[in-house]
């Protein structure tokens, strides 16, 4: 830009809902909050400005606002951060998409595609930019590369589909796939994270769509791991599944301690007494134990009853 270039930056954002649409204010329409950004910054001419936040946001943010001062131009802007659409629970998507919030967390080797690739949308159009693509591995005695990926969401998977288009003579000759389900951006710090194989060991075809079924349907998994054997190419992998959905596991959690009381309750429920025969007084004998006590409580009534009844007749 040169001497057009402006003299200093600031940038605010916002999130505005998807009913509406734009953060521009109208008639009969409330305004949206812009919250700060980035400070007021000053910027140099000819250069590349990497600016980062002193925190990382924890709002979701869908609108930015870019102030340059005075006046002046910028070339290009570039706002890096974490995907967070919001995701239909009852429907099957791509849980392997960066648009739906997928991240890659590391790869073993990415010398000639980056490893991002992977969870691009749309198919692959050209060779080498649009792929996961590693360079030859023949040190081991069992060579593979492998990559992992943070899901969208925590899911329930059902199939994956590992795409080697445009990629023949360099695709991998097999591919697995594991998962797991960890709390920790990335399962390999996590020492209670356990692995498991939803996919065994299958032979990929070159330039094409390969897919597969996934094992364990109705577990749910946070992150997966592609495996290639022995090196090579992948364009894209998808992993098709349904979102977990938070508020049926409370409903049935919820469900289960109010069902609890509800059958322990007959059992907690004290038992009825037994009604207590009173028996006639009988002349000369005493009766032991708690019949005792009946007997005596029954003689006092006895005793008693003649009484008034002998003041009803002097009245």
């Amino acid at each position: 830009m040169g001497a057009e270039t402006a003299c200093k930056v600031r940038i605010d954002g916002c999130l505005v809902p998807s009913e509406i649409g734009s953060p521009k204010k109208k008639k009969g329409e409330l305004p949206f909050i812009w919250e700060p950004l980035l400070p007021l910054v000053e910027m140099k001419a000819d250069r590349v400005h990497k600016l980062a936040l002193w925190n990382e946001t924890e709002t979701v943010y869908n609108y930015i606002k870019v102030y340059i001062v005075p006046d002046g131009g910028i070339s290009r802007l570039r706002v890096l951060g974490t995907v967070a659409p919001p995701l239909e629970v009852n429907k099957e998507i791509d849980l392997a998409c960066v648009t739906n919030g997928a991240v890659v967390i590391s790869a073993t080797d990415e010398t000639y595609g980056k490893k991002e690739n992977l969870i691009l949308p749309g198919y692959s159009k050209e060779e080498g930019t649009q792929g996961w693509i590693t360079k030859r591995n023949r040190a081991a005695e069992k060579p593979s590369e492998s990559a992992i990926i943070k899901l969208g969401d925590a899911g329930l998977l059902s199939h994956a589909v590992i795409e080697t288009n445009n990629f023949i003579g360099n695709h991998p000759v097999e591919a697995c796939i594991m998962a797991c389900n960890s709390l920790s951006s990335n399962p390999e710090s996590d020492p209670n994270c356990f692995w498991y194989q939803i996919l065994s060991k299958k032979p990929l075809d070159p330039n094409t769509q390969n897919k597969f079924v996934l094992s364990l349907p109705k577990e749910p998994f946070s992150h997966v791991k592609l495996t290639i054997y022995p090196d090579g190419a992948v364009s894209r992998l998808r992993i098709f599944g349904h979102c977990v959905d938070p508020s049926s596991e409370t409903s049935e959690d919820e469900s289960t301690e109010t069902a609890t009381p509800n059958v322990e309750k007959p059992a907690s429920t004290p038992s009825k007494p037994e009604p207590v025969v009173i028996t006639p007084k009988r002349s000369g004998k005493k009766s032991a134990g708690s019949s005792h006590k009946r007997t005596t409580s029954s003689a006092s009534n006895s005793a008693e009853s003649p009484t008034r009844a002998k003041r009803g007749k002097n009245n």
